[in-house]
This record gives C-alpha cells, sequence and structure tokens, in this order.
C-alpha cells in the first residue's frame, strides 16, 4: 500500500511537472516562430487569439523595424512584411499601443501615446532618438551613438528584439566606422547576429559578419577576419547570391593571404572567383564579376604572381565587354596598364592608354547622342534606356577630363528624372553632376547641387542618404 501511494505522488508530481514544462514552452514561444507560421498562412487573427501577449509584441516590433529600415534606406528582408503587419493590426483592432503604432510609423500621423501606455511612450522616444542619430551621424557621431545606444535599450524594454537588433547593428556600424571602438562594436555586432539569424534575416546577418571581418582585419585578427568573411559568405551562398558570396571568399583569402597563409589564401579566392562567375553566367550581368577580378588580380601582385594576375585582368577585359558597359572596360584597362607599368613595358602600356581612352570617348559620344534623343513627349519606357546611357556618358566625360560636357549631359538628365517623378535617380544624377563640378573647379555650383540632393533626400524621408551626401561636401 505505501509503495502504491509513493506511486502515486510520483505521478502526480510528474504530472505537475509535465503542466510547467508545457506552460514554460507556451511562453517561449518567439516572435521568429510566430512570424514563420503566418508566413506559412497560418492566419492572423488565429496567432493572436492563440498568443496576444506575443502577437502584440511582435506587430509592434515589425512596425517599428519597417519604419527604422526606410529611415537608413535599408532593405527589411521579410517577405510580405506590409501585408504581414496590417493582417496583424487588424486582428487587433482594441489593441491601444499596437494602434497608436500603425497610426504613426504606417499612417504617419502625430497622434500622443495613449494615457498611461508605456510600449508607446518607449516607442515614441524610441522614434525621436532614431530621427536624430541619423540626423546627426555626420555631424556629432558620438551624440548620434549616444542616442542609439538609448534608442535600443527602450526597444529591449518593449519587447522589440527585431527592431533591437537592427538599431544594434547601426550602432555597431557607427562604432566601428565613425569613432574606431572595436571591442564595442564587436559585441554589437554579436548581439544582434543571433537575432537576424533566428528571424531568417541572411542578408543583414551577412552584412554584420562582413562588418565583423573588416573590423578583425583592421585589429590583425586575420583567422577571425578569415572565419567572419566566411560565415558572411555562407549567408549569401544560402540566399543563392554568389556574386556576393564570392565577394566575401576573395576577402576571406585576402584575410589568409595577410596572415603569411598564401597557399589557403589564394585557392579561398579562386573559390570565391568561382562562385561569382556562376552567378554570371547565370545572370548575364557582369559588373560583380569583374570588380572582383580586378581585386583578385590585385591579391595576385602582392604575391609577384604576374603572370595569373595577367590572366585575371584579361578574363576581366572579356567580362567587362559582354556586360557592353565602356566604364568598366576602361577600369579594367586602367588596371592593365599598372601592371605593364610595374613591368617597364611602356609600348604596352602606351597601347593600354590609348585604348581606354578611345573606350572612353565612344562611351561619353554615346551619352550626347542619347541625351540629344530625349524629348518630353517620347514614352517612358523609350527614356529610361536612353538616361542610363546618358549617365555613363557623363561619367566618361568626367574620368576624360571633359567636365563641361558632362554637366550639359547631366542637367538633362536630372530634369528628366524630375519630370519622371524619379526621385532616386534624380538625386544619383545630382551627386553625379556635382562630381563634374568638382573637376571643372566650379564649387559653388558643386556645393549648391549637393545641398540640393540631400534636400531631395529628406524630402523622400530618405535622412541617412542626405547624411552620405552631405559627407561629400
Amino acid at each position: 500500500m505505501l509503495a502504491f501511494r509513493n506511486y502515486k505522488k510520483v505521478a502526480i508530481l510528474a504530472a505537475v511537472i509535465v503542466v510547467v514544462i508545457c506552460k514554460n514552452i507556451l511562453a517561449a514561444v518567439d516572435g521568429s516562430d510566430l512570424l514563420r507560421s503566418i508566413q506559412t498562412n497560418t492566419p492572423a487573427a488565429s496567432i493572436v487569439s492563440q498568443y496576444p501577449a506575443e502577437s502584440r509584441d511582435l506587430t509592434i516590433d515589425l512596425i517599428f523595424y519597417r519604419w527604422a529600415c526606410e529611415k537608413y534606406g535599408a532593405d527589411p528582408g521579410i517577405e510580405n512584411i506590409d501585408k504581414t503587419i496590417n493582417a496583424l493590426v487588424s486582428a487587433q483592432s482594441s489593441d491601444a499601443a499596437v494602434q497608436w503604432a500603425a497610426s504613426v510609423f504606417i499612417r504617419r500621423e502625430s497622434p500622443a501615446p495613449p494615457e498611461g501606455n508605456q510600449t508607446a511612450k518607449s516607442l515614441s522616444d524610441a522614434k525621436q532618438l532614431l530621427e536624430s542619430a541619423v540626423q546627426r551621424s555626420l555631424t556629432f557621431p558620438t551624440r548620434s551613438i549616444e542616442q542609439l545606444i538609448s534608442c535600443a535599450a527602450l526597444l529591449s524594454e518593449t519587447n522589440a528584439k527585431l527592431s533591437w537588433a537592427f538599431v544594434t547593428e547601426e550602432l555597431a556600424e557607427k562604432q566601428l566606422y565613425a569613432v574606431r571602438r572595436y571591442r564595442e562594436a564587436r559585441a554589437n555586432y554579436e548581439r544582434a547576429t543571433p537575432v537576424f539569424s533566428a528571424y531568417g534575416l541572411r542578408a543583414l546577418a551577412a552584412s554584420a559578419f562582413n562588418d565583423l571581418g573588416f573590423l578583425e582585419s583592421e585589429m590583425g585578427r586575420y583567422s577571425a577576419a578569415y572565419q567572419n568573411y566566411l560565415n558572411s559568405g555562407n549567408e549569401w551562398r544560402a540566399l543563392g547570391r554568389g556574386d556576393k558570396a564570392g565577394e566575401q571568399y576573395v576577402s576571406a583569402g585576402e584575410a589568409l593571404i595577410k596572415d603569411s597563409k598564401v597557399t589557403t589564401g589564394l585557392s579561398t579566392v579562386r573559390t570565391g572567383l568561382e562562385l561569382a562567375r556562376g552567378y554570371a553566367d547565370t545572370k548575364k550581368s557582369y559588373e560583380s564579376l569583374v570588380k572582383l577580378l580586378i581585386k583578385a588580380a590585385k591579391l595576385y601582385e602582392s604575391t609577384s604572381d604576374k603572370e595569373s594576375q595577367r590572366m585575371l585582368l584579361d578574363e576581366a577585359e572579356t567580362a567587362a565587354k559582354n556586360s557592353g558597359s565602356g566604364l568598366l572596360l576602361a577600369d579594367v584597362m586602367k588596371e592593365q596598364a599598372a601592371v605593364w607599368q610595374s613591368m617597364n613595358l611602356e609600348p604596352r602600356v602606351r597601347e593600354r592608354n590609348a585604348a581606354r581612352e578611345k573606350v572612353l570617348l565612344s562611351t561619353a559620344q554615346n551619352g550626347s547622342d542619347a541625351s540629344a534623343k530625349l524629348t518630353l513627349s517620347m514614352p517612358t519606357a523609350e527614356q529610361i534606356p536612353l538616361l542610363a546611357i546618358a549617365e555613363q556618358g557623363a561619367e566618361a566625360y568626367r574620368l576624360l577630363g571633359k567636365y563641361q560636357q558632362g554637366i550639359d549631359v547631366l542637367r538633362k538628365v536630372v530634369t528628366f528624372y524630375q519630370a519622371l517623378g524619379k526621385e532616386d535617380d534624380r538625386i544619383r544624377a545630382l551627386r553625379a553632376l556635382a562630381a563634374n563640378y568638382d573637376g571643372a573647379n566650379q564649387r559653388q555650383e558643386a556645393l549648391s547641387t549637393r545641398i540640393l540632393a540631400a534636400e531631395s533626400a529628406k524630402n523622400i524621408d530618405k535622412p541617412f542618404l542626405a547624411v552620405e551626401i552631405l559627407r561629400e561636401i
């Protein structure tokens, strides 16, 4: 009888433990789990009903994250994110914090946070901090960093994990590139990366690993740099981006070469080139491959392997011709001339320089011809390719030192992009126009053009781009 009673006690205790474990499992449901469920066609209303608190956190997190990505000009990387957010918001029509967040961050309205709602108050404060941090990114980097730290702390309090990770990565980037606080930057990258991985945001994880690779290389920790570049490359491989994976593998190889592991380093470089070649051949897109071949050729230069260097540049020349870009081809020819110069083969140097000039002159003339054909009455589908050719021609004029011709072409290009309502393209053309003004020593025109470009970026809610443009002044 005693044994039976003890058995009953053990059974009851086991049942209690199972219940506790189940409760803990339910409580441990993460936003990334809910997001995956919604994206595999589980109705948002069902998710909200089953996990109300977690759904609320996820909704607010996604809303802020989507907005923050816009501020930094970043791709959120979540398929159908707007559709997902709208479904979650609709399923929580009575939640004051969710509806307030939708009003502020989606509809761009300006209601005050609901009285006594700490989540909304924290989000409102985080919004102000992030906006100020972006604005002060260039002029007051230390203050910008402080604001990003405060913003991340508020997001952590509201359990906005993805938003926190995004802001933390931006903080790490600022610590790395603006003030060279390597240890703090490393710690923040390493905190953010697991969150990106949990949400399946491989591109953001790849970017963080790339920055970590640069950081470790700057500190002379080449083995660690190699591993981080490799991690980044593997993330891109999983996304089917052989071009970007190739870039990371070449950087990984470069780190090993700096660490005096030349044989392994060059082997890694070759792996990267194979990835890039495969992507270029499949997509018939050669720009990334050309640039990577040029970089790889320079790495072979450091090993005094002139033959391999020359062969890579010959391959780059072929790829540049396949791309149809005169500017890319001119870049390759410039590198080829430098190789022959290092070998004191002056006739070949002159031949490459002459060939490069011929390519640039042809590209420039094509740009002028395209510009002359443009009319506002022309269908948009016909204007776009002509505008692209005109932009390339203007850059060719700049490289030739014929700045006024480039200015004339770009002024027209800017006007047409404005008429088409293509502000991103117009801003790019304005920046190119400013560069031509620089070459022509027209400083005031260059300044006013960059200010106009920065103001235009602000007007389309891209403050980070505006800061980048102002950095050129």
